[in-house]
């Protein structure tokens, strides 16, 4: 299966509820993803969709360790601004809802660095 056919398979399985199918359509995807473009922002594109989940099925730990990965690679695109503002935007949503403001209001001035350019 490719890429984009895993991330299908793992959004019809999130959309039934199927948690662990989601998650392990996202694994598959990332191999594909990290095997078309390695370390690249399909990988990232991965990893804030699985951040989704996790935050989604009560992991925010799990969830804050894809976004930090993600951001990571997004970092070392910088012609993929929007991918990096959008997963700093979601750390900024993630620390505010542990109850960690600072750490919010960091990861949204990194957001609002980015989107002003």
């Amino acid at each position: 299966m490719q890429y984009r056919q895993h991330l299908a398979s793992a959004l019809v399985a999130l959309g039934s509820g199927d948690e662990a199918g989601a998650l392990a359509e996202l694994d598959q995807a990332r191999l594909a993803a990290d095997a078309l473009d390695p370390g690249g922002p399909r990988v990232a594109e991965v990893l804030g969709l699985r951040a989704q989940v996790e935050t989604l099925a009560g992991r925010p730990a799990e969830a804050r360790e894809a976004l930090l990965s993600a951001a990571a690679i997004w970092e070392r695109f910088p012609e993929a601004a929007a991918g990096l503002a959008d997963c700093y935007g979601q750390l900024a949503a993630l620390s505010e809802g542990l109850g960690d403001a600072v750490a919010a209001e960091a990861w949204r001035l990194r957001q609002q660095e980015l989107e002003r350019g």
